[in-house]
């Protein structure tokens, strides 16, 4: 629940109310644009950071239009450890919904991955009472476990039999929490072709950073499904995601900035426009003055070219939110350049990225927020390492996210860069894995059970230890999953 004062007619605060003070879940601040009409708006800010822009377009409310082609709609679903529990009944719940929604010409079908990945139909199928009965069966019947191969769950519903007389659509849904996240969207991008990828969030800590990027680069859009919304909540996203594919497009939008002082605009390319949703375009500019731009774009077989006059002014001290916002997308960009880039490129890269998250007080992956303490000294100075406990995000299981519950306290292997723990089950779990570690180097992941040491099995955390004692120059770590791993002696 939120908090909302009212400063004047179009200012509101909005707070989060005291009661919902757990930070285990995302704050989601939901709001409808309202008119029928096009609506523009463009609002701009000017500091001594610089001058920064954002524009704004609602597009109307349409009508269908009058040729649509018939869709092959694909759900790809999660099922994922972390997906048990109420994360995997809402995307069942949300799919079996969907079915209701198709179309009669329409054709479907349902991939499913965890640790490996399967398909429902050998090929997609049409929406008959029949196959809706085996779909909804299917799903009544699945339950979740195993790890994310999201890559190789993509691979098999972009590789399956595809009918090119249609218009394919991927609705995928996960809470996203993998770690190939930029190998993910680097497929969507360049394996789609003219198929369209909608993302779903299911939960209520779900990585955004995925779930938008995967709707940004798929040429669809995103959404994010909490669980405190209920029964409501999931027909409204139904509703919404065959609303909007059934909605003329808004397509190859551009802006004729017509000579204004305007660079950097972000997203670079503009993405297609459903009904019902907004652009919204953050870009810089180097001067003050005023004229008129236009906006581009092709509704069905209709184009149009709208006028908006544009003031950018020499001095505005509001709106000062520009120049983050902007800086953020710059920093995206650039990250997206360095993914590929060569050493002495990447370099370059990296102080520019230095520079803006410094500058605009920005966290990126080469930078952070960093608190030191220098009124007291504890000890001999020497930093101390210290495991600092984090929520579970509301409604994800621990055990299906990491394995097992640990219990007491971990053991550390430095020169291996990992810790250990013992589980409920008196099993012991990788419960940190050091980013430069040895361990991290050769494929070990946080939540792996570690089953045995040079094949003898590993009983609980004291029998590690004296199985570690004992070994020799090189150790032979098995784990599930992973498999096995040499790592040199502790001792070595």
């Amino acid at each position: 629940a939120v908090e909302v004062e009212e400063l004047s007619e179009s200012v509101r605060v909005i707070r989060l109310a005291e009661e919902d003070a757990i930070a285990n879940r995302d704050f989601v601040l939901r709001w409808s644009t309202a008119g029928e009409e096009t609506g523009y708006g463009v609002l701009a800010h000017r500091g001594d950071d610089g001058g920064f822009l954002t524009l704004m377009i609602r597009p109307p409310a349409a009508p269908a239009d009058a040729q649509v082609m018939p869709r092959e709609i694909t759900f790809i679903l999660d099922i994922s450890g972390s997906m048990i529990g109420t994360p995997l009944a809402i995307e069942t719940d949300l799919v079996s919904r969907s079915l209701d929604t198709l179309r009669p010409d329409d054709r479907f079908n349902i991939v499913y991955f965890s640790s490996g990945n399967a398909q429902l139909f050998d090929a997609p199928q049409p929406r008959t009472e029949e196959n809706v009965r085996t779909a909804r069966a299917f799903l009544r019947n699945l339950t979740g476990g195993g790890g994310t191969e999201m890559i190789a769950g993509l691979e098999r519903a972009l590789a399956a039999e595809h009918d090119p007389g249609r218009l394919q659509m991927y609705v995928l849904l996960t809470d996203g929490y993998v770690a190939e996240d930029r190998e993910i969207l680097e497929l969507v991008r360049t394996r789609r072709g003219a198929a369209r990828f909608f993302a779903f969030g299911i939960g209520s800590s779900v990585n955004r950073a995925l779930i938008d990027g995967v709707g940004e680069h798929g040429g669809g859009f995103s959404q994010v499904v909490l669980p405190r919304e209920g029964e409501e909540g999931r027909r409204r996203t139904v509703e919404t995601l065959f609303d909007r594919i059934d909605s003329p497009v808004l397509v190859d939008v551009a802006i004729d900035w017509n000579g204004l002082p305007v660079e950097d605009p972000y997203p670079a390319k503009l993405p297609d426009l459903f009904a019902g949703q907004t652009i919204d375009l953050v870009a810089r500019y180097t001067r003050p003055a005023r004229g008129t731009i236009y906006v581009e774009a092709r509704c069905g077989v209709e184009r149009f070219r709208v006028p908006i006059e544009v003031e950018l002014p020499e001095w505005e001290e509001a709106n000062a939110a520009l120049a983050p916002i902007w800086a953020r997308w710059r920093i995206e960009d650039r990250m997206a350049e360095w993914q590929g880039a060569t050493p002495s490129r990447r370099r370059g890269l990296e102080e520019e990225i230095v520079r803006l998250a410094t500058e605009f007080r920005l966290v990126s992956r080469f930078t952070s927020f960093v608190a030191v303490d220098e009124s007291r000294v504890v000890g001999d100075g020497t930093p101390l390492r210290v495991f600092q406990p984090v929520e579970t995000p509301e409604d994800v299981s621990f055990e299906g996210a990491v394995g097992e519950v640990p219990v007491g306290s971990a053991v550390e292997v430095p020169s291996w860069g990992v810790a250990f723990q013992n589980t409920t089950a008196r099993r012991v779990v990788v419960a940190v894995v050091r980013p430069q570690g040895e361990a991290a180097a050769r494929g070990v992941r946080t939540g792996a059970v570690l089953t045995a040491v040079d094949g003898t099995l590993v009983h609980d955390l004291r029998h590690l230890e004296g199985l570690l004692l004992q070994s020799g120059g090189t150790v032979r770590l098995t784990f599930d999953p992973g498999g096995d791993v040499d790592l040199p002696g502790p001792g070595a």
